[in-house]
């Protein structure tokens, strides 16, 4: 509502005025020249400008006095905002709403209230014109407007009502009138009227139900009266009609069981007489029955078929008449009526039936048999015949007719007639084999000396008086030959039948516009099954006469295999090759090789377009030349792929980091060679934490004509941190344009360079410079190494300058170096530097404690074993060249024991640190004595115990680039193979977690290949063979693997492995140490307290808490506390130490406790850190925006539901995978999405910290592993990717802030959740069998929907948030409100809630007795 004209305009009006008075007034001429015609001074009476004073102030105070006034009218508007509903309200959008919405009476009749409450309180507190001040308002267009739009909401609902009320009477009326229609029917026999009976007694439930519908009908017209809507009079008539129908039908009711009555006597006396005709019946039946015994006569046997045919008919109606009789006697409820001489007569009966039906049988058969031709004879019909007729004839003769002369004579006379014919059966038999053909009868008719043809003229009568019968062994024999033969030509026959049906699967692949062959197993399977029968068939002595057929389709069947085995041949390697050769870059870089490609690929898709075109498998194999033209393209494509795997192997020999990718993912880089900005993405794949990089130029149109402009000048960091390039790489240089593998050797040495570079003046610098500054102006892991070297070396100087009075020098400076760290973490810093002072404290406080060890045994001398045993950091200056610095070049070494490694200068990030304990710096000794020793390493022992988490902090303490790859049973040697080669090349150290998941077949091989690496390390050597191939070797190369030993589906090492891999035994840590050092690192001082009282509450938590499959307190769970704590305290850095940790204890715990364990885990925290009082967290806007979420999915706003979606919130900021642990129905699926939908409306409304989220829901289990992650097609050897590979790819490539969830809604067991260890850890790496590894970033997290980990490993346990649902918090009244306010009763929800309150609720709350189920 607005009130026009507004203020702008009134002003612009003023001011016309204004202006046009003024204008007026300068167009007035003197009162001089006009009365006196005097010729004066001025013209114009009042000369002026319009930049005379007056009129700025006439103007101002006209506008001011506008202004000043204008607070009533907008008074009248600020009155009007109570009547936002009814001003704001669309009446089509509205009534349209409430028409599609399920709504009560007692609703509508509200929603009509308010809006004609408020039109009356407008119509009533305004009136039509109101005066203020200068103003004048008209009221009176509004209040029409607002009381019209409340009349026409009235109308419209109202409509609806009347509609509605109208429609329920129109169909209480249909129905009544059928119930009517159905109780004036008269039935037309008992059966009907039983049926009118009981409908029309039964009819009163039906009544009911329909005058509780007009009672609802009357609730609407009560609605219509009270709001005075004028009913039209049909409606009118359609309601009073509906009204009155209980009455008539009631009426009709009483009547129509009267006339059922009636009609019930006039069935029963009807009843009566049929009973008597049908009793007289069956005596005559029985004289027609007893007259059979007379009948002797065998030659009459097709009059006396007749009769019996007669009789039978008459038997059976007579026996069906009786049995409808008895079942109306039933109806009526009057004795039944014996009728047991029927069943007697059909026993006497059914002999007689027998005897004279056989008899004309074979009178009629007989002369046809013999005189016919011979040629329609069914020998298998005849012989059953007459051994049927046979059979009975020989029993009714010694037994069933005995005492009865007649019937007996005509059965001997029968059987004596049978005897004479069945010795022509054989011969009949023999003749008439379905595989006698021509040359069989010329046989016959050579050995007997007459001319046998079978035509139409030769019959069985011809053949016995030819006295064919006498050479009944030599027939027998010909007609088995012929029945053997006429086997295999039917089996030839099915062998062919089986092909013409069968069709090929030729699909469309991919978008390639050609087609591939899928789905020949089935082909296959026939194939080889006609193969061998093929050979048993050529081995039987029938086959001679079939000779030329079978060899045919023998050729034709190895025709097939041969086509298929080139033809699959051929695809494998198309497949795997067109998408390769799809790129210009590969056909540039490989043009011979292409030209033959293009040549096969030209074939394959002339072929597969014809076979797509009838795919018929019969009509694919007759195309012209189809198996030479595979042949040739099989040749052609060995050539292409030999020459593409030498290519590969080129570029995997030029930059060895080529090895750690699958084929694919270096051929997609090998396709962007010409634009090296679509190769930075996947430089984290060679470089671990190198995830961009700095251009000369950030101008597209300069990047797009590269050269120059193009220029790597610095390295970026996965978190942020910048280091610049000594020397810029050159990727679009005429020297490298086109290969990648060139700048990346540049980029590899040119990040090597730079930081031993920025290594020296780091260390020139440390010597000068605050300690505090230093670590914010120098690159993060050059600022641990210098203060590791620092380090060293001012103990080695303390101890040679006063020996262990000097180390307590050192420990002194330490300490106040320290306190400025932790007080530096305290203060406001940035990212980057509070990364590497985080890394700094671990290895400060690590420092600080061997010093204070040294101390405390007395160690004074630099070659004390205490201190030699401590990874130590040294600057040295070779003097031989090495494949990581030059002859004379100062570089840092580490130096363990009597073992030394070089710093290996890879660029490694800006990351954190591991807590070095005393269980890390054996495995530390461990690792370098193995390396010391060209061994590999083997940490071994439970979950949690941080086996892989050591061996790659190791590598960061020595800069080295460590390969993380999680080992699966798919794994292959060749696989494993091309790893080895680059570990070997490039002198990474690998790390190969669950190696003992591994196959034992492949072990073996892999033995041999880590042993013939070892020996040649052993040996010195710069190049040695690796499986047939001379390739170069780093010695500074490392073999690791980690073992969770005695888990399901692991295997015992071979001897052979265990001799080469050193192993460690790696136990539970001190969680205490990790714990303090971890919080002095986020900054908090009183760390030492706090540690212990966080590992003595877990130590009681697992002693008394109850023992869940999802409870874990061990390393992972505590890391995820304390960096939740950290980043709790960043947050509120005024928040008392304490009281965080406690907080933080709390949220991190709560979710995953069963509701038993709640109170107690309270009590035991509250013991810990007691006194404390913590205020429960206000969510504020989250809160609020899952309670709309929960509505928008017109769900009931549930506590429960809005705390765990909460809880999955603040799990998933600490991990990256969470468990979600629960029965059905607990409401794990609705907690996620509800918080999706609350997370997306956040971010939409602009609040900070919230992103949108896409999620993908997978059940894991209705896969196979191979379906799940991936795996080669064996039969086309294409890599068929995965459901979880292909969206966590997808997931992990959109670099966009939104959130992406991969959800597995499934049970966890070992079969399939152990590859995804290195995923739920903190490597966040899924590798695949295929050599893909796929990172992934913060934006993509794994939610696991589980009902129990009943069968999950303790290594999967540990590392996975858990949020636990428990079914005790199950309200089913919140299910049963959302299923009345959605479902079709609807408006009579608060009487479906009274009945289920009254009924289910009761019921819900009874327990069964004991021992029952």
């Amino acid at each position: 509502v607005v009130v026009a004209p507004s203020t702008p305009d009134i002003l612009a009006c003023a001011d016309g005025v204004l202006t046009e008075l003024f204008e007026g007034l300068n167009r007035m001429t003197s009162f001089a020249m006009e009365v006196i015609d005097a010729v004066p001074e001025e013209k114009l009476l009042v000369p002026f400008t319009e930049a005379a004073p007056f009129i700025k102030d006439s103007r101002a105070l006209v506008a001011a006095s506008i202004r000043d006034n204008w607070f009533g009218p907008q008074a009248l508007l600020d009155m009007l905002e109570h009547h936002q509903a009814l001003i704001a309200t669309s009446v089509e959008e509205f009534a349209a709403a409430h028409d599609e919405g399920a709504h009560t009476l007692k609703d509508t009749r509200e929603h009509i209230q308010r809006f004609l409450v408020s039109a009356g309180e407008v119509d009533e507190g305004f009136p039509d014109f109101v005066t203020l001040r200068m103003y004048r308002v008209a009221c009176a267009p509004l209040k029409a407007h607002l009381s019209g739009k409340a009349q026409d909401i009235r109308a419209r609902l109202l409509r609806g009502v009347a509609a509605e009320a109208v429609e329920r009477s129109e169909a209480a009326k249909a129905r009544f009138d059928a119930i009517i229609k159905r109780l004036q029917e008269t039935s037309k026999d008992p059966e009907e009227l039983q049926h009118l009976q009981t409908y029309a007694k039964g009819i009163k439930d039906e009544v009911e139900e329909l005058q509780v519908e007009l009672v609802s009908t009357q609730r609407n017209l009560a609605l219509l009266e009270d709001f005075h809507f004028d009913v039209t009079p049909e409606d009118v008539t359609t309601f009073w009609t509906a009204f009155g129908q209980p009455s008539i039908v009631s009426r009709a009711q009483g009547a129509a069981l009267q006339r059922q009555e009636d009609e019930r006597m006039v069935f029963m006396h009807r009843l009566e007489v049929d009973t008597k005709e049908c009793v007289g019946d069956v005596a005559s039946l029985e004289g027609e029955i007893g007259k059979l015994e007379g009948y002797s006569d065998i030659k009459n046997s097709e009059e006396y078929a007749g009769n019996v045919s007669l009789i039978e008919m008459q038997l059976q109606q007579t026996k069906e008449r009786a049995a409808l009789i008895n079942s109306r006697e039933k109806l009526f409820g009057l004795p039944l009526t014996d009728f047991d001489d029927i069943k007697r007569l059909e026993k006497e009966f059914q002999p007689y039936e027998t005897l004279w039906r056989a008899a004309a049988s074979f009178n009629r058969e007989q002369p046809n048999w013999m005189h016919g031709p011979f040629v329609q004879l069914d020998a298998d019909r005849i012989e059953a015949d007459v051994a049927r007729w046979f059979k009975f004839a020989f029993k009714a003769e010694k037994s069933i007719f005995d005492g009865k002369e007649a019937p007996k004579g005509v059965a001997g006379e029968l059987k004596r007639d049978l005897e004479e014919f069945q010795v022509y059966i054989p011969l009949i038999q023999a003749l008439r084999a379905p595989g006698m053909r021509d040359r069989h009868w010329a046989k016959l008719s050579q050995k007997i000396q007459v001319d046998i043809r079978p035509d139409q003229g030769l019959t069985l009568k011809l053949l016995l008086e030819s006295d064919i019968d006498k050479y009944h062994d030599y027939i027998t024999e010909v007609s088995e030959v012929a029945q053997n033969e006429y086997k295999l030509e039917k089996t030839l026959e099915t062998m062919k039948g089986a092909w013409r049906e069968l069709v090929f699967d030729i699909s469309p692949y991919k978008e390639s516009g050609t087609y591939v062959l899928r789905g020949v197993d089935d082909v296959l399977a026939l194939l080889d099954e006609q193969v061998v029968k093929m050979q048993g068939i050529r081995g039987s002595q029938h086959a001679k006469a079939l000779e030329k057929e079978v060899a045919d389709w023998a050729t034709k069947l190895n025709y097939f295999q041969e086509v298929l085995d080139e033809w699959l041949r051929c695809q494998k390697t198309w497949m795997y090759l067109e998408p390769i050769f799809a790129s210009p870059d590969i056909m540039r870089q490989m043009p011979r090789e292409g030209v033959k490609f293009q040549k096969v690929d030209a074939l394959w898709r002339q072929t597969l377009d014809a076979a797509a075109q009838d795919p018929q498998v019969l009509a694919v194999m007759q195309m012209e030349n189809l198996r030479n033209s595979f042949v040739s393209a099989n040749k052609e494509l060995d050539l292409v792929q030999k020459g593409l795997n030498d290519y590969l192997e080129t570029k995997r020999a030029s930059f060895p980091r080529f090895y750690f990718l699958s084929n694919d993912e270096l051929l997609d880089i090998l396709s962007e060679t010409k634009d090296p900005r679509r190769v930075v993405p996947h430089l984290s794949k060679c470089f671990e934490a190198v995830c961009g990089v700095q251009f000369r130029s950030s101008d597209p149109d300069e990047l797009r004509a590269g050269g120059k402009h193009l220029d790597i000048l610095a390295m970026v960091s996965g978190e942020g941190e910048v280091v610049q390039l000594l020397q810029p790489v050159e990727p679009d240089a005429d020297k490298n344009r086109g290969s990648v593998e060139r700048w990346l050797l540049e980029m590899e040495a040119a990040m090597r360079e730079s930081l031993k570079h920025i290594g020296g003046r780091a260390l020139e610098a440390y010597a000068h410079s605050q300690r505090t500054a230093f670590v914010q102006e120098w690159t993060g892991m050059i600022v641990l190494a210098a203060d590791n070297f620092y380090w060293t070396r001012d103990v080695e100087e303390g101890m040679r300058s006063a020996g262990v009075a000097g180390v307590k020098k050192v420990e002194e400076k330490m300490k106040g170096e320290l306190v400025d760290v932790v007080t530096l973490v305290r203060g406001q810093i940035s990212k980057q530097v509070r990364l590497i002072l985080g890394a700094m404290v671990v290895l400060d406080v690590h420092n600080k404690d061997v010093v204070s060890l040294l101390i405390e045994r007395q160690c004074g001398k630099p070659e004390d074993f205490d201190w030699n045993s401590q990874l130590r950091y040294y600057l040295h200056t070779p003097s031989t060249d090495a494949p990581w610095h030059r002859k004379g070049e100062s570089v840092i070494v580490t130096r363990m024991m009597n073992a030394s490694l070089a710093f290996g200068y890879e660029y490694l990030g800006n990351s954190s640190r591991l807590v070095v304990t005393p269980l890390t710096d054996r495995c530390y000794r461990t690792l370098f004595g193995a390396l010391h020793l060209s061994l590999g390493g083997a940490p071994e022992g439970p979950a949690g115990t941080g086996k892989t988490e050591t061996v790659k902090d190791l590598g960061k303490a020595i800069a080295k680039y460590v390969i993380v790859f999680n080992c699966s049973d798919g794994l292959d040697y060749k696989s494993m193979g091309r790893m080895f080669s680059g570990l070997a090349q490039t002198g990474a150290w690998s790390c190969f977690d669950e190696f003992n998941r591994i196959d034992i077949e492949v072990l073996s091989v892999v033995a041999q290949q880590i042993l013939s690496i070892l020996r040649a390390i052993t040996l010195g050597l710069t190049e040695f063979d690796f499986e047939g191939k001379m390739i170069k070797l780093d010695c500074s190369c490392g073999i690791f693997v980690t073992m969770n030993p005695g888990y399901a589906g692991r295997t015992e090492l071979p001897d052979n492995l265990k001799a080469i891999l050193r192993p460690i035994s790696m136990m539970v840590p001190d969680m205490a140490l990790i714990a303090e050092i971890m919080l002095y690192s986020e900054g908090f001082l009183t760390a030492k307290i706090l540690s212990k009282k966080l590992t003595g509450l877990f130590e009681l938590m697992i002693q008394q808490l109850s023992k869940q499959d999802h409870y874990d307190y061990g390393l992972r769970n505590t890391k995820s506390i304390l960096v939740a704590a950290g980043a709790l305290k960043r947050s509120d850095p005024g928040m008392q130490e304490d009281v965080l940790l406690y907080r933080t204890i709390r949220d991190m715990q709560l979710p995953k406790l069963i509701a038993e364990d709640v109170p107690l885990f309270n009590a035991l925290n509250g013991d810990f850190f007691p006194g404390l009082e913590i205020a429960p967290t206000d969510y504020g806007a989250f809160q609020q925006a899952l309670e709309k979420a929960l509505e928008e999915r017109r769900l009931q706003k549930d506590e429960v539901i809005v705390r765990k979606a909460i809880q999955i919130y603040e799990v998933k900021l600490t991990r990256h995978g969470n468990m979600l642990v629960g029965q059905s129905c607990s409401g794990k699926s609705t907690a996620w999405a509800v918080l999706e939908d609350a997370m997306k409306a956040l971010q939409k409304a602009g609040v900070a910290g919230y992103e949108a989220v896409r999620h993908y829901v997978i059940n894991p289990k209705s896969l196979s592993d191979g379906e799940l992650y991936g795996q080669y097609d064996m039969s086309t050897g294409e890599w068929l990717d995965g459901v979880l590979s292909r969206c966590m790819r997808e997931a992990c490539a959109d670099e966009s802030p939104k959130q992406k969830w991969l959800i597995l809604d499934g049970p966890v067991d070992t079969l399939w959740i152990e590859s995804m260890n290195t995923v739920l850890d903190d490597n966040k790496l899924l590798t695949l069998v295929s050599g893909e590894r796929i990172s992934m970033p913060p934006q993509v997290s794994l939610l696991f929907e589980v009902q129990d980990l009943a069968v999950a490993s303790p290594a999967t346990v540990s590392r996975a948030g858990m949020v636990y649902f428990d079914g005790a918090d199950f309200n089913w009244r919140n299910v049963v409100r959302t299923w009345a306010s959605t479902c079709a009763l609807a408006a009579h929800s608060e009487a479906l809630l009274g009945l289920f309150e009254r009924l289910v609720g009761p019921l819900l709350g009874r327990r069964p007795p004991a021992g029952t189920e």
